[in-house]
């Protein structure tokens, strides 16, 4: 999924009373294309968190509803004083102003009533509006389904072996989101170590102390040779290592997620690193990718 797609499909489903909660916790190839971008993109997961802090705001403001109190005295206004109609008249909106102030006529209109505003300041366009201007963009992420979801194709199409990747890929961003929200949630970029054949991978370590929560994706790794597989490690500042865990493929992405209690307590100058060994082998094998924390 290209980056300006995730995007898009993470504002529609902000749109929604829960959206971005069935987004995330859905089965479908949409939901399999953008959890498998966000495990890999910090950038948009930075943005799912933004829009789920945001939308937890506009939710309240844009179900507000002038009370009916207002309402009743607004029509008891009109009642008493009538609505005055002639050639002369122009249409006007009732603002609030300041004593200096005072409504200006709008230029070009037929006579209408006066149109008292009962709208909060504070408060957006409205939910119908919203929901108006949102229905194209709808319409054309649909339709554009079908061409943006080619990264994920095999995963739809192969079965229960295709559904469990796409499930781990879920998991990953579901973390992810959680380390995010987080209080002391870290991101850390992994770096090639030179010769180890890992120059072209990109990876990040995403960690919360707070919760032990890990999590460590990298895009662009070669698979293991058969009979070898990337392991994770933590590292004290003394070199003494932690095994964290053995590192699996979803779709091309290497990934790791879990709790990890040592990194409650890694000290500055801790390092976490991934190392390609036999299956039976020590960590401090031949290491391809290293983080400082």
């Amino acid at each position: 999924m290209r980056h300006a797609d995730a995007r898009e499909r993470l504002e529609l489903a902000a749109a929604e009373p829960g959206g971005l909660d069935r987004l995330m916790a859905g089965d479908t190839a949409d939901a399999a294309a953008l959890a498998g971008h966000l495990a890999g993109c910090a950038s948009c997961l930075e943005e799912l968190a933004r829009l789920r802090r945001a939308t937890a705001i506009l939710r309240e403001t844009l179900a507000f509803e002038p009370p009916a109190e207002l309402r009743e005295r607004t029509l008891a206004l009109v009642r008493e004083v009538g609505i005055p109609r002639g050639a002369g008249m122009r249409a006007a909106t009732a603002v609030p102003v300041g004593p200096a102030e005072a409504t200006t006529p709008v230029r070009g209109t037929e006579a209408q009533a006066p149109v008292v505003d009962t709208t909060p300041a504070s408060r957006p366009e409205s939910l119908a509006r919203w929901r108006t201007l949102r229905r194209p963009a709808t319409w054309a992420a649909s339709l554009a389904a079908a061409i943006v979801l080619s990264s994920v194709a095999t995963l739809t199409l192969m079965g229960s072996r295709a559904n469990e990747e796409a499930n781990a890929l879920a998991q990953v961003a579901s973390w992810n989101v959680g380390i995010a929200s987080a209080p002391d949630g870290r991101r850390v970029a992994l770096q090639a170590v030179p010769g180890s054949g890992a120059e072209s991978a990109r990876g990040e370590l995403s960690y919360a102390p707070s919760t032990t929560a890990l999590v460590v994706v990298v895009k662009g790794l070669a698979a293991p040779s058969a009979g070898r597989e990337y392991r994770c490690w933590l590292e004290a500042p003394g070199g003494a290592r932690t095994r964290v865990g053995r590192m699996d493929f979803a779709n091309g992405i290497a990934y790791w997620v879990g709790d990890v209690a040592a990194i409650a307590a890694a000290a500055p100058g801790s390092r976490f690193g991934i190392s390609l060994v036999d299956p039976n082998g020590d960590p401090a094998g031949a290491s391809v990718l290293v983080a400082g924390l």
